[in-house]
């Protein structure tokens, strides 16, 4: 485990001290961090305003860590009250931001729901941060979260051609299954069933 760490309040923490290099966020106290929306997430199509967010730090304060990941989830909240902050927050914007960093669905998230949680746009068309090339195969299992931990929430590029093999998930949580070269077959797409 990592141990905790805190920075003096008002400070602020970059988001690879949040992060850390383990499985789960190095700070669990509440923080101050500035970084860029590379992306928003609605809980349905209706909604009008986000329920989070990804943000992910400028290029110029990367730490060049290949072992902490430099962008996080930040999460809204349900309630009208606690989404009126991320209401015009969009892809570009810079932030100061106050939240709870922790874990939900083993994603690491800064939560500013919290009472004493604020969500300010400070500059408006900033330069994404650049994406993180992504070479398969991977250095472990796919469908274990901790191949990908330290590039969590961060823009990327896959460095080979993949394509859609699932999307049942897309609607609901946005999620994609993708195979390298070519659309995976059946068994039974070439050959007929067994008895």
């Amino acid at each position: 485990t990592n141990p905790p760490a805190t920075n003096p309040p008002g400070s602020i923490t970059r988001i690879h001290e949040i992060q850390g290099a383990g499985s789960s966020v190095a700070i669990t106290t509440p923080v101050r961090v500035e970084a860029v929306v590379t992306s928003l997430f609605y809980s349905s199509p209706d909604s009008t305003s986000p329920t989070g967010f990804f943000i992910q730090e400028e290029d110029a304060y990367n730490d060049s860590d290949p072992n902490t990941s430099e962008g996080i989830y930040v999460y809204c909240g349900t309630g009208a009250s606690y989404q009126q902050d991320c209401q015009s927050v969009t892809v570009g914007n810079l932030l100061s931001l106050d939240g709870q960093p922790g874990d939900s669905f083993d994603m690491s998230q800064i939560d500013v729901s919290i009472t004493g949680g604020s969500v300010s746009v400070t500059a408006s068309s900033v330069p994404l941060p650049t994406p993180v090339d992504v070479v398969l195969p991977a250095s472990g299992s796919t469908k274990d979260a901790a191949t990908f931990e330290n590039i969590e929430g961060m823009l990327v590029r896959f460095t080979t051609t993949l394509v859609v093999s699932e999307y049942y998930n897309l609607a609901r949580y946005g999620e994609v299954v993708l195979t390298e070269t070519s659309r995976p077959y059946q068994f039974t797409h070439h050959n007929a069933p067994s008895a």
